[in-house]
């Protein structure tokens, strides 16, 4: 396991998000545009995605299980639920963009009507916005 002084939660916690947004972003892109690279390039970012949340996960409990290590990270005990509970977000929505992704990979025949792609595009807007509430 890395040392976590050499990881802290909030630079794991950012980085996290900026690799979900670029990912929804761009999952929408690939179903509308029907890019299949791009949906590859989806997928690719939602493995980082998962290693960066498992990473936290690990980080998290050893800050309990040794509290000087809360100092060196500067982080209190309550900020360790809020990156808990923001990290959970954060995965769920990269969750969800993979999975938009690997159907985009899997075709079945089906193009999206022009209604539909401009109920997604502004879907996206409406779910960039909420994660820009930070």
């Amino acid at each position: 396991m890395p040392e976590p002084p050499g990881f802290p939660p909030e630079k794991i916690l950012s980085r996290s998000y900026a690799v979900v947004a670029s990912m929804n972003r761009d999952v929408v892109t690939s179903l509308v545009d029907w890019d299949l690279q791009l949906a590859k390039s989806v997928m690719a970012r939602y493995d980082e995605s998962n290693r960066l949340y498992f990473l936290l996960l690990r980080i998290l409990p050893t800050t309990i299980q040794n509290p000087g290590l809360i100092e060196t990270l500067g982080i209190s005990p309550i900020d360790r639920l809020d990156y808990r509970v923001t990290a959970n977000l954060v995965e769920a929505i990269g969750d969800a963009s993979g999975q938009f992704a690997s159907e985009t990979l899997e075709p079945k025949g089906v193009k999206l009507s022009e209604e539909v792609r401009q109920l997604l595009v502004g879907l996206q807007s409406f779910v960039l916005r909420l994660m820009n509430l930070r």
